[in-house]
């Protein structure tokens, strides 16, 4: 059985492992359902897009959505345990 160029991208695209390519895989997706690009035609495209995809680097500044609040009591309870 003769699978199209076209079938075996998608095959690869979609055996692309989540956990290393799900960034990719979920822009590349939104890209082609709102037709912003052309889904590729060989395996090979594929291959390529995935291995240049720049990921976002994780946050080691500490920064994020976290917030600690302490009171005036908190913070006298903290000092007399010194």
């Amino acid at each position: 059985m003769d699978v199209k160029e076209e079938g075996q991208a998608m095959d690869f695209f979609h055996g692309l492992e989540n956990a290393k390519h799900g960034a990719f895989k979920t822009s590349t997706l939104n890209g082609w359902v709102t037709k912003a690009v052309q889904p590729p035609k060989t395996a090979n495209e594929i291959y390529r897009l995935a291995g240049s995809w720049v990921k976002q680097p994780a946050r080691t500044d500490g920064g994020g959505y976290v917030a600690t609040y302490m009171t005036i009591k908190d913070e006298a309870r903290m000092r007399a345990k010194k």
